[in-house]
């Protein structure tokens, strides 16, 4: 009876002991692990609406590309200043302004230290450990992610990857057309410094801006400030020593005044 006893016993504690090594040996191999793996895949599909990630010609990094797209053509006639039917605009005006958009900006470079500080705190973040409050925030947080696929092939070693939403600062130009007032519109450019892709060029009012061309792009509302303005006279007119913008082949207006 204690015989049966014995072996019982020692089948037990051999079972718990070969569990405790299969344990250890999981932790073992989660601890190994590098520590990007613990974040989340970088959304490809996603990301793909708002353009392309190319491998930088110039740094070991993978950036996320604007989509190219048709610039309109110019829709107001042109102008002939010799037309009976010219009207009497004088001046073109381009004011200058300032305002903010949001758009990803997507970096992905490698991980060369899998112990970093940096990638700590960023697996804490994506976790919800972090000390983030985003539903307090108006602008998305950073984001971070690791990309392991690229164009259907794997990539041995993950990149790290980072994707902030903005704000990000944008200059824009309204220029006034020389025709009649009231039938041609205003032209409106807008450029972004971070995003030299991104090709903005519209026809109209301010509200015309066709952000849906990118998809991502966010205009941030009532944010438009006038910065300065400048004025050139028309085609087929001189500026005056006086300010006033008279045909070219007649100057007398400019003794006026």
């Amino acid at each position: 009876m204690k015989t049966k006893i014995n072996l019982r016993s020692l089948a037990l504690i051999s079972l718990v002991f070969i569990l405790n090594i299969v344990i250890l040996g999981c932790q073992s191999k989660q601890e190994d692990a590098p520590l990007i793996n613990q974040l989340p895949e970088l959304p490809l599909e996603e990301l793909a609406k708002n353009g392309k990630l190319i491998q930088s010609k110039t740094e070991p990094i993978i950036t996320l590309v604007a989509p190219k797209v048709t610039v309109p053509e110019n829709p107001n006639t042109p102008v002939d200043p010799n037309s009976p039917q010219h009207c009497p605009t004088s001046r073109t005006t381009t004011t200058k302004y300032y305002t903010q958009v949001t758009y990803p900006l997507v970096v992905c470079y490698p991980n060369n230290a899998p112990d970093n500080q940096v990638l700590k705190m960023a697996i804490a973040a994506s976790s919800g450990n972090g000390n983030l409050e985003k539903e307090k925030l108006d602008f998305p947080p950073v984001q971070y992610y690791k990309l392991s696929t690229l164009n259907n092939q794997n990539i041995a070693n993950p990149l790290f990857c980072t994707v902030k939403g903005g704000p990000w600062a944008a200059t824009v130009f309204r220029t006034t057309s020389c025709g009649c007032v009231g039938t041609n519109l205003d032209e409106w450019v807008m450029l972004i410094p971070s995003f030299p892709d991104i090709n903005l060029k519209w026809y109209g009012n301010w509200d015309d801006i066709p952000s849906h061309l990118y998809p991502g792009l966010g205009i941030i509302p009532n944010d438009l400030v006038m910065v300065n303005e400048t004025s050139v006279c028309c085609p087929g007119l001189t500026l005056c020593p006086n300010g006033f913008c008279v045909p070219s082949g007649d100057l007398t207006p400019c003794s006026i005044g």
